[in-house]
């Protein structure tokens, strides 16, 4: 099975890296391991935590020993099926039709996919799956074996487009802000906290609502903000008490983030996404079907497992 990262933050040499230290708990003898250097490791390892934007070991004075936070110990078996679904499939020959590219955001691959990939592969061991990060939910269709989870529909004539679900976006902080700075109860009292923003982004207003873009983002020059790339920068920075941010609160309870929904009478947007994939591919090739039908199946595991009910139902193709 073939990973493409196009633009993605994951890397599996520091994955394999993270890994190996948390199995022998040194950098020597996880190089030993892995057959390079005890300062690629730390180099590896120094990557994959600040990527991932929590600590994940703690280096023990007295041993030298590396010990795992609960963070590490928590995304590990996750970590750990990716690279094994790599390892098994890496040298099988598939053909075209067997190929699928799964592109979609960090969230969305993190948190409703790739924790699932097993299940995938239990239906059907000969489907060869590419997995392609975008940061933007919205994308250039160019390989017709690609599937996309996105929130635009502009191409109807080539895609299908099966209803995912949709967002709700709601402003969150950390228990720790909200007692040194408050609630914000309306949109001029919200204007005096600062505010986490996703940097060049195309629509500003899936980040904060079209209620709070149009009256008072876009015409404030004063207002005080992080503007900050990664989604997942912009979790850790929220936990830790740096501003107030925009999620829905379905992928951060899948993300178990540590924040209380504030100022709960603003009005955002809901982000409807949807499943595209070429109709030519959908209709030729039973591996894009069942990639579909994964794809909801693993929704429905993720929302049941947060109490949570997708807004759009979906009958398998």
């Amino acid at each position: 099975m073939n990973f493409n990262t196009k633009n993605s933050t994951f890397n599996f040499q520091e994955a394999r890296v993270f890994l190996s230290v948390l199995e022998y708990g040194t950098t020597s003898a996880a190089a030993e391991s892995l057959d390079i250097s005890a300062s690629m490791v730390n180099t590896y390892l120094s990557r994959f935590e600040k990527k991932y934007g929590k600590k994940l070991f703690i280096r023990s004075r007295r041993t030298g020993k590396f010990i795992p936070t609960d963070e590490a110990s928590k995304i590990s078996k996750n970590v750990q099926n990716v690279l094994q679904q790599i390892e098994i499939l890496y040298a099988k020959e598939e053909q075209d039709s067997n190929t699928v590219t799964v592109t979609s955001t960090l969230s969305i691959l993190e948190y409703y996919l790739c924790p699932y990939l097993n299940n995938l592969f239990d239906k059907d061991k000969n489907i060869s799956l590419n997995i392609n990060q975008n940061e933007s939910l919205s994308f250039d269709y160019n390989p017709i074996n690609e599937i996309v989870i996105t929130c635009f529909t502009d191409n109807p004539d080539t895609y299908e487009y099966f209803p995912y679900h949709s967002f709700k976006q709601k402003l969150w902080a950390s228990l720790d802000y909200i007692n040194k700075y408050g609630d914000p109860t309306n949109l001029e009292k919200l204007l005096e906290h600062t505010l986490l923003l996703r940097k060049n982004v195309d629509e500003p207003r899936t980040l904060f609502g079209s209620e709070y873009i149009k009256t008072k983002l876009i015409k404030n020059k004063s207002i005080k903000a992080f503007e900050i790339n990664s989604s997942r920068l912009i979790d850790y920075m929220c936990e830790k008490g740096w501003g107030i941010m925009s999620g829905a609160e379905e992928t951060l309870k899948l993300g178990n983030v540590n924040v209380k929904n504030v100022f709960p009478n603003f009005k955002g947007d809901s982000i409807d996404l949807y499943v595209a994939v070429n109709k030519d591919f959908l209709d030729k090739s039973s591996a894009a079907r069942t990639v579909v039908n994964w794809i909801f199946e693993s929704r429905n595991i993720c929302f049941d497992s947060a109490n949570l009910t997708p807004s759009f139902s979906y009958t398998p193709i």
